[in-house]
């Protein structure tokens, strides 16, 4: 295989991956969030953002993503906190409440990915996950 169809592959593959994470997430319903407000929630619980760096992280406008963003601190999922440095900026933190409701999104996709996990054979399910551990090397390496 060569770079070239390995690369056509990653961009075939990766929205797939994404659309069920999308469904997994749907699925439960008695969690109240969006897939777009669980990605939100993922980036900042790893470490504090602004709305324009979700913005450029999660691939959508400023607009769309401010109005997610006011969403998500009605709900107190999230916090603004206002730069020291400089005023004009604001950062965001995942509040308590947000941290909760990540977390139990997280726990049923899980546990619904577990689910289709099942038909695998062991060694199929080692070559996944060293499949997807040199995924994860590469995105973070391409941060």
């Amino acid at each position: 295989m060569n770079k070239k169809e390995l690369s056509e592959k990653y961009i075939e593959v990766m929205p797939l991956a994404m659309r069920m994470l999308k469904s997994y997430i749907r699925a439960e319903s008695e969690v109240e969030i969006s897939f777009p407000k669980y990605r939100i929630l993922s980036e900042i619980q790893s470490g504090m953002h602004t709305v324009s760096s979700l913005a450029e992280v999660i691939c959508v406008s400023r607009p769309a993503i401010s109005k997610i963003i006011d969403s998500l601190v009605e709900e107190n999922y999230i916090v603004r906190l206002p730069s020291k440095e400089d005023r004009r900026v604001v950062h965001l933190k995942i509040s308590p409440a947000g941290k909760k409701v990540f977390k139990k999104v997280r726990k049923t996709a899980s546990q619904k990915f577990v689910e289709n996990l099942d038909d695998m054979k062991a060694s199929e399910l080692k070559v996944f996950m060293k499949s997807l551990e040199c995924i994860e090397k590469f995105v973070n390496r391409k941060r």
